[in-house]
């Protein structure tokens, strides 16, 4: 435990029980900085997907306050600064005397809030940067007003913090890419998953796993086309567990009654961490990411910590996890070449699952991650603001 203490407010879109790897994030982060002795946490979220509209609590040694707010357009919280609630929410955060803002992700209202709230309040900034690429619709509109937004307000965003932390490699070349050449620290997020014992098949198959949201951007639609190719091919002996929820679910299911692949694909609906830690991931050989878009995909992590085989796409800080042969990377959007990858891995499964475990374990390190943020915050502390 160290005797310096650096007492934090982070601003957030989302927090659980509201899913998504952001929460996954923020939640770790507030727990384990409480537990190492580093400082205080309060999260100012928003109230999409909270058990109430506003108020507070605490949990796990942290405080939470919660803003009235609603979604604008999917997944982006629009704060209801007109209600009294909102102002007295305000009120109560500023009762709280912090050495560090900290903001995550530059395209949400909650980062522009929270920098705003540390330049008036004359507080070190250190803003998280989650993406590694601009956000992606079907729907021109809402991909124009997000860049708008992102080459406006998030390039002040990126240039005005005190700190940037990147969560990705992949994230650091987009914000110097994209954006501007500054100085940006990257650090992995933390993982304390115990290690659970695999469980063998007890039918011979090849248990395949999808765990996320049924949604476009996660790709489901591109594995079960390459399920459907592998039966084709006469590779009968594998099953595949969808597990999730989501927008997408209903047409999925219809893929799946039309290609006759009822005996290969299941939809287990959403589950809790806990149940796809114990139950689902010690039971897969190998786990599929198919998605078009990530940032740093936890569900991976989890998988090769597993020891899972994986199957994934050129996405995010995907390939960042592990380059070792457990980790087989496909591009993005292909059905054929997704089926190859498994073909491969099935193939393989018994030779290379658990490869990666020991340097993933070390990389996504909890408590050495934690302490690498707070030596940011100590030096952030220690610079001459510039703005």
């Amino acid at each position: 435990m160290t005797e310096r203490k650096i007492n934090i407010i982070q601003f957030l879109p989302y927090f659980p029980p509201h899913k998504g790897g952001l929460e996954d994030v923020a939640e770790w982060m507030s727990s384990s900085y409480v537990q190492a002795g580093y400082g205080k946490v309060l999260n100012v979220i928003f109230s999409v997907g909270q058990d109430q509209e506003y108020g507070s609590y605490e949990k796990n040694g942290y405080r939470v306050i919660i803003l009235p707010a609603f979604d604008l357009v999917k997944n982006f919280p629009f704060p209801a600064f007109w209600r009294k609630e909102f102002w007295q929410a305000f009120r109560e955060i500023r009762k709280h005397k912090v050495d560090i803002i900290q903001t995550h992700t530059r395209f949400f209202l909650s980062s522009f809030i929270g920098g705003l709230y540390a330049k008036l309040s004359r507080t070190k900034w250190v803003h998280i940067e989650h993406g590694s690429g601009y956000v992606i619709s079907d729907k021109w509109i809402v991909a124009f007003f997000s860049k708008l937004f992102d080459r406006t307000v998030g390039r002040w965003i990126l240039s005005r913090a005190d700190s940037v932390i990147a969560i990705s490699e992949a994230c650091k070349q987009f914000i110097e890419t994209e954006f501007m050449e500054r100085e940006v620290s990257v650090v992995y997020r933390g993982m304390d998953i115990p290690d659970i014992p695999r469980v063998p098949s007890v039918d011979g198959k090849i248990r395949i796993t999808f765990v996320g949201r049924l949604v476009h951007l996660k790709g489901v639609r591109y594995l079960l086309e390459a399920i459907n190719m592998l039966k084709e091919e006469g590779m009968a002996n594998i099953s595949c567990r969808i597990v999730g929820d989501g927008e997408e679910r209903g047409e999925l299911e219809t893929f799946v009654r039309e290609n006759e692949l009822q005996n290969e694909v299941a939809f287990l609906g959403f589950m809790g961490k806990n149940e796809v830690l114990t139950q689902i991931l010690p039971e897969t050989d190998i786990f599929v990411n198919p998605s078009l878009q990530e940032w740093l995909p936890t569900t991976v992590i989890e998988a090769l910590l597993s020891r899972c085989t994986v199957v994934a796409t050129d996405v995010g800080g995907t390939r960042e996890i592990s380059q070792k042969e457990d980790v087989i990377i496909i591009h993005p959007g292909e059905s054929f070449a997704l089926c190859n990858a498994m073909k491969e891995a099935i193939l393989s499964y018994e030779e290379i699952s658990g490869t990666s475990y020991e340097s993933v374990r070390e990389k996504f390190d909890s408590r050495g991650n934690i302490g690498k943020i707070f030596e940011i915050y100590t030096n952030t502390i220690g610079k001459i603001s510039g703005g």
